[in-house]
């Protein structure tokens, strides 16, 4: 009776005769717990194209968004790369940036120039249409200088802006904690 209850994985013979079951769980680290927690993702508000931003970890997240329409291009490190080309009115690169356990603290859109069709303000009324009235900080969508900003309820703060200087305009998505502390911890610097 030893030999065939040893042989049974999770099972031992303790010194006193006694058969024990050896329980063994094996649980990730918390910050990848917390991208995928259900709790989150059922009131989760921050999309990337038809995806919730705070219900995935990097690889359920490329997978994803190849299946809804975004082209994989490429991997770099941190961060990989999208083509996003019927995201938006205009055509769209989407840069995503994971930390070291592979949960998602950014995404940004990156437009062209604005088009005759005044489409940087398409996609601002679609944004307000989606989360609510945003806050303009400065500008308009024609000016050389624009930003507007919604926080979401999820914790994401979306953020569309042109820089002066610039003449692409980004749509941000970030996990303000978790992306100042990765971003902290490769070196980068915030933008004054």
């Amino acid at each position: 009776m030893t030999s065939k209850l040893q042989a049974l994985p999770g099972f031992m013979l303790s010194a006193f005769g006694m058969v024990t079951m050896v329980i063994v769980t094996v649980a990730g680290p918390p910050a990848m717990a917390e991208a995928v927690d259900p709790i989150k993702c059922r009131y989760a508000q921050a999309k990337l194209g038809t995806e919730p931003m705070v219900c995935h970890d990097r690889a359920s997240f490329v997978a994803k968004a190849k299946q809804s329409g975004l082209y994989f291009r490429k991997s770099l490190g941190a961060k990989d790369v999208f083509d996003a080309p019927d995201v938006f009115p205009l055509v769209a690169k989407l840069v995503s940036l994971y930390n070291d356990d592979d949960v998602m603290v950014m995404a940004q859109y990156i437009f062209p120039a604005n088009d005759a069709e005044n489409s940087y303000r398409k996609i601002r009324v679609a944004l307000d249409k989606q989360y609510g009235v945003g806050k303009r900080v400065v500008g308009f969508e024609r000016s050389p200088v624009f930003e507007y900003k919604w926080h979401l309820r999820d914790g994401v703060v979306v953020s569309f802006k042109r820089r002066k200087g610039s003449s692409n305009a980004r749509l941000t998505y970030s996990r303000p904690h978790m992306a100042r502390a990765f971003l902290s911890k490769q070196g980068y610097r915030p933008a004054r």
